[in-house]
């Protein structure tokens, strides 16, 4: 019940806090998703978990200073107890999702590979389904922002994987 009151909090802090809350997306979809949403906190959840599910609230309505931050000591409390973590840097290019850095240690490098599809997922469902974690006004910033925490939301969204299977174009 505390997490619904936060919950119902946050979409009256929200409203309040904006001068158009509903600039970007029509009110009734808003309270359609926060109905959804609200009736999804159906147990109990971790300090983690209640932080995504406001966290893609706050982002649908695409106001990027409307955000919860990034559960960043979950991350890395992930990473420091041998948590595995993508190995590629990644940079948007137009529409291509390309590797910029490959960090993996295998050779060739992947590095200048546009990613076509990650997990049997294309790279244009994967960027939709990542993106709905960040708060972004355009697809330019959500791009940007993606470059900085693909791996990271890749975590957050999957879980740890020990194998990534990408479909991917070389130069």
């Amino acid at each position: 019940e505390a997490v619904r009151q936060d919950f119902d909090a946050l979409y009256e802090g929200l409203k309040a806090a904006h001068f158009d809350l509903f600039a970007h997306r029509p009110k009734e979809e808003y309270d359609a998703l926060y109905g959804e949403m609200r009736r999804a906190i159906a147990a109990p959840m971790t300090r983690t978990q209640a932080e995504v599910h406001f966290q893609k609230f706050a982002a649908y309505g695409n106001v990027a200073h409307a955000n919860i931050a990034f559960p960043s000591a979950a991350y890395e409390a992930f990473r420091a107890e041998g948590g595995k973590a993508f190995p590629l840097l990644v940079r948007y290019i137009g529409d291509n999702l390309m590797v910029s850095r490959d960090m993996s240690g295998a050779a060739p490098s992947l590095a200048g590979a546009r990613i076509l599809s990650l997990n049997g997922e294309s790279a244009e469902a994967l960027e939709k389904r990542l993106s709905a974690h960040l708060s972004a006004d355009n697809a330019y910033l959500s791009r940007t922002m993606l470059e900085f925490r693909f791996g990271q939301l890749l975590w957050l969204e999957f879980g740890e994987a020990d194998v990534f299977t990408l479909d991917i174009e070389t130069p």
